[in-house]
C-alpha cells in the first residue's frame, strides 16, 4: 500500500513536468512563419487597391490619348485640302498619332489638325517660343491653339495661356505662327495671320496655309533662304532653324520639344 502511493507521488512530478514542454511547443508554433485570417485580409485588401491603382491609370491614359471631335475638321498636304466628316476620333500612340472618321483611319503627320478657321489641334508634341519672353515651353499631343476674341490662347490639358505670341515648332519642319509673321522665300513675300502655319523643305519648297483663306501654297525655293520676320524685330530662318534675336543674339532650336518643360 505504501510502495504504491510513493509511486504515485513520483509520477506526478513526471505529469506537471510534461505539461509545461507541451504548452511551450504550441507557444512555438504559433511563433512561427505563416498567415492567420488578419493577415490574408489584409494581403487581399493591398492586392485589391492596387489593382484599382492600374485600372485607374489605365483609364486616365485612355482619356489622354484619344480625342473626340464632333463636327470633324481638316488639314493640308501639300496643295490639296483633306477634310474629315462626321465624328472624328483621333488616337495616339507611341508618337504616333491616327485618326477615324466616316471614311476609315488616317494615319496623321505633324501638321495642326483644325476644327474651324478658329481652332485646332496638335497631332504630336510642339516647342512653344514666347518670343517676348526669351521662354520655351513643350505642348503635349493634343494641345489646342484657339483664337478667342483678338488673343491666341493655349491649352495644354489642365494648362492654359492666353494672350500667347511667337511661333510654335515640331522639331522638323512645321511651324505655327502666333502672331502676324512675314515671310520671305528669295524674291517672294506673303503676310501670314496668327494661326497660319508653314513647312520648310531646306533649299526646295516652303508650303504655307494662310489661315481662312481656304488654299496651301507651295513655292519652289531652289536654294533661296526662308526667313520669317515678326514685329518685334527678331527673325526665324526656317532653313536652318535658328531664331535671331533683335538684341543681337541667336539661338538654335531645339529637335525635341518632349526635352522641354510644359508651361507655367
Amino acid at each position: 500500500m505504501g510502495l504504491n502511493l510513493k509511486k504515485k507521488a513520483q509520477d506526478l512530478p513526471q505529469e506537471t513536468e510534461q505539461k509545461p514542454r507541451s504548452r511551450k511547443a504550441k507557444s512555438r508554433k504559433k511563433s512561427g512563419p505563416g498567415f492567420n485570417k488578419r493577415d490574408l485580409l489584409v494581403t487581399a485588401g493591398v492586392m485589391v487597391v492596387a489593382a484599382l491603382v492600374i485600372v485607374l491609370a489605365l483609364q486616365f491614359r485612355k482619356r489622354v490619348d484619344t480625342v473626340s471631335v464632333v463636327d470633324g475638321a481638316y488639314q493640308y498636304f501639300g496643295e490639296q485640302k483633306l477634310s474629315y466628316s462626321g465624328k472624328t476620333t483621333i488616337h495616339y500612340e507611341d508618337g504616333q498619332a491616327t485618326l477615324k472618321d466616316s471614311s476609315g483611319e488616317h494615319v496623321l503627320d505633324h501638321k495642326p489638325l483644325y476644327t474651324n478657321d478658329q481652332e485646332l489641334i496638335l497631332p504630336v508634341a510642339y516647342a512653344w517660343y514666347d518670343i517676348s519672353s526669351g521662354r520655351i515651353y513643350r505642348l503635349e499631343h493634343f494641345s489646342t491653339v484657339t483664337m478667342e476674341g483678338n488673343q491666341i490662347v493655349l491649352k495644354d490639358g489642365d494648362k492654359k495661356k492666353e494672350g500667347a505670341g511667337g511661333f510654335i515648332y515640331d522639331g522638323q519642319n512645321t511651324y505655327l505662327f502666333l502672331e502676324r509673321a512675314e515671310v520671305t522665300v528669295g524674291e517672294q513675300t506673303v503676310n501670314l495671320p496668327a494661326m497660319s502655319y508653314v513647312v520648310s523643305q531646306y533649299g526646295n519648297t516652303l508650303q504655307y496655309y494662310a489661315v481662312g483663306s481656304d488654299k496651301s501654297v507651295v513655292i519652289q525655293a531652289e536654294g533661296a533662304d526662308q526667313i520669317a520676320r515678326f514685329g518685334n524685330g527678331d527673325v526665324l530662318n526656317l532653313g536652318t532653324d535658328t531664331l535671331n534675336k533683335a538684341n543681337g543674339s541667336w539661338q538654335l532650336l531645339v529637335a525635341d520639344p518632349s526635352i522641354m518643360d510644359r508651361m507655367d
